[in-house]
């Protein structure tokens, strides 16, 4: 802007210049001079003063045009600079505000938010096209259409319940211009509103799950309550258990006290018809595989490799694939009494899972001696019963043989009594 100041000043100078050489040259015109020179170098004392005031009118003006001119332009220069400013933290501000109605659907999944704010971060930029992303979230990366790495980047770890659980990058692909002090807090805000997402997604998630637990054992609380039989509370197990780790295929069983082989009344719901086993049974006299592991040591299992699990004994042919499993015991006091046992969920299992299982199981196993009680009381009730009956049915017979042998003696004695009148 100075340069224009000092173009505007050389002008004004310039044209002091012409103005003094033609007013130089219109007076040497005049008959009473001699020639131009002597106008021009000795002038009259009056004209003198004028030229100098004229000449310097026109170079006060110069500069003061050149004042004017260099604050304009200085004034279109910060213009500029606050209009792009404006114009960057509107782009910030759509973008933040995207984000945030993105990340308060409670509908809306983690996996489908990740990939819009994977695309909404360019935009918050003047070229959005020298922009690439990266978000990673556990064992998941998303990226944008136009992405490779540079040496030109701003990370920003993504922090939920005390730990590290993914990280958003963000790369410039042209230019060799840093990032600026509002763009390295943008990606940290961005971070900052990922990871209140996740945590209320976990908090939603473990309200959700306690509330499918507290679901289940109410319902199986009142099954207990209202005596059903073991395979309708067989199949209440079998259903939450399901439901709780998401789980395709399952089975729940007990133990039957005579025999010791474990009875599946809840296999027909639905494994029969998929399943191909040949002479296929609800009732399994041995025990094999990873379920017959568990009964075997009364331990829990959780495996989501069970093709390399050293404890598996592989499938039979016909059998359902098994992607992933997890089984726990029904034990009574150190006693087995049943099983629960799950297949292919569509994540892996994890150890909350398996608390869950094995909370259920516990309730199953009271279930089961529940019913085996029950059952043992009601033999020993028929059989007080029946007792009770052999026993009225016996004094009401040795009634009637004492009426029978009072009637006998009654005669033997009116007999005696006859022979004596006789003799």
């Amino acid at each position: 802007m100075y340069r224009y100041n000092r173009y505007v000043i050389l002008i004004g100078i310039c044209v002091a210049v012409v103005y003094l050489l033609l007013e130089v040259l219109i007076n040497a015109s005049v008959p009473r001079l001699e020639n131009f020179v002597d106008e021009l170098l000795f002038p009259e004392h009056g004209e003198l003063w004028i030229r100098i005031i004229v000449t310097c009118m026109i170079i006060g003006f110069s500069v003061y045009a050149g004042f004017i001119i260099a604050k304009q332009r200085r004034t279109e220069e910060m213009l500029k600079q606050h209009t792009k400013e404006i114009n960057r933290q509107v782009r910030t501000i759509e973008c933040l505000y995207n984000i945030h109605n993105l990340v308060e659907n409670p509908d809306v999944s983690e996996d489908e938010v990740f990939r819009k704010v994977v695309a909404l971060i360019p935009s918050a930029w003047e070229r959005p096209e020298q922009i690439g992303v990266r978000l990673t979230f556990k064992d998941r990366t998303y990226l944008t259409d136009n992405f490779r790495e540079t040496s030109l980047k701003e990370c920003s770890d993504i922090h939920a319940c005390a730990e590290v659980v993914g990280r958003v990058e963000v790369f410039l692909l042209e230019g060799d211009v840093e990032f600026t002090d509002e763009e390295r807090r943008f990606i940290h805000s961005i971070a900052r509103h990922l990871g209140n997402f996740v945590e209320i997604k976990q908090a939603n998630r473990a309200i959700k799950w306690q509330a499918g637990i507290n679901g289940a054992m109410a319902e199986l609380s009142e099954a207990l309550i209202a005596s059903r039989s073991v395979d309708e509370i067989s199949s209440i197990v079998l259903e939450h258990s399901k439901k709780l780790t998401r789980s395709r295929f399952g089975f729940v069983g007990y133990i039957d006290r005579k025999t010791g082989h474990l009875v599946c009344p809840t296999m027909t719901r639905d494994i029969w018809d998929i399943c191909k086993v040949k002479n296929k049974s609800i009732v399994f006299e041995r025990y094999g595989g990873l379920w017959g592991w568990v009964l075997k040591n009364k331990k829990s299992v959780l495996t989501n490799d069970p093709a390399n699990d050293e404890r598996s004994a592989g499938v039979p042919e016909g059998h359902i694939p098994i992607e992933n499993f997890l089984s726990a015991p029904a034990v009574v006091d150190g006693r087995l009494v049943g099983q629960i046992s799950l297949a292919n969920s569509d994540r892996k299992y994890t150890d909350q899972d398996l608390v869950v299982v094995e909370r259920l199981a516990t309730i199953y196993a009271i279930a089961i001696e529940r019913a085996c009680v029950e059952k043992e009381l009601q033999e020993r009730i028929d059989e007080l019963e029946r007792f009770r009956k052999a026993t009225v049915e016996r004094e009401f017979r040795m009634k009637e043989l004492k009426d029978e042998n009072r009637s006998l003696r009654a005669k033997v004695e009116q007999l005696e009594r006859w022979l004596e009148k006789n003799r």
